[in-house]
């Protein structure tokens, strides 16, 4: 149990290529001001409904996004990102074991204290998208570079990216990070110690 206001949960997932993201439903694509549209990129995860644990949330968000089950590492120093990027250290107990750290958005529609915790762990079986548009599967390096790059999905999979679909995407589309996608990069670009630790050997998306 959390003594805070959390509302999403998310996951850092491991796969055998790489990193696994969600590219996000048809209904949210946008157009940017330049006429291309936009597919968000985060992570596996979503929305806590009423009466479940953080846990079971996103066991359930796994299996409805990708049919997988999931396993979890446990966390070593959990902490909290503020809207603004700052991070602080999370008293003992106060989050469920195997959650790296909570994030608070700012976004319009985010309520305000609330927070998406997240997990990291491995996917069991091979993960195909279900209610989704698409997973995308990347190496960390090509994460990495999306700190001072935009892809397309086209140049996604030219560079090595694994886009599987469940709707055709446009491949003129542009691949844009948001929710804990967005907060990784943030964490590489300020705090690559801390993601190194959340990843440990596996030398994830910290580069």
């Amino acid at each position: 149990m959390s003594i805070y206001l959390v509302i999403g949960v998310a996951i850092i997932l491991n796969d055998r290529n790489g990193f696994l993201f969600e590219l996000q439903r048809k209904e949210k694509w946008k157009r940017a001001p330049d006429g291309v549209i936009e597919i968000g990129m985060s992570c596996i995860g979503g929305t806590i409904e009423e009466g479940e644990s953080l846990e079971g949330a996103l066991r359930r968000e796994a299996m409805e996004e990708i049919g997988c089950r999931v396993t979890l590492d446990g966390s070593v120093k959990p902490f909290s990102m503020d809207p603004a990027g700052n991070v602080s250290s999370l008293p003992p107990g106060s989050v469920p074991d195997g959650v790296q750290f909570l994030w608070e958005g700012n976004d319009p529609g985010f309520v305000p204290g609330a927070k998406v915790a997240v997990y990291a762990g491995y996917a069991i079986g091979r993960p195909a998208p279900g209610d989704l548009s698409a997973i995308a599967t990347l190496k960390p390096d090509l994460f990495n570079e999306f700190a001072t790059e935009a892809f397309t999905v086209e140049g996604l999979e030219k560079r090595g990216g694994i886009i599987e679909e469940r709707v055709r995407i446009p491949r003129a589309a542009r691949v844009k990070p948001v929710g804990t996608a967005a907060r990784l990069l943030e964490l590489r670009s300020r705090y690559p110690e801390l993601l190194k630790l959340i990843l440990g050997a596996s030398a994830g998306p910290s580069g």
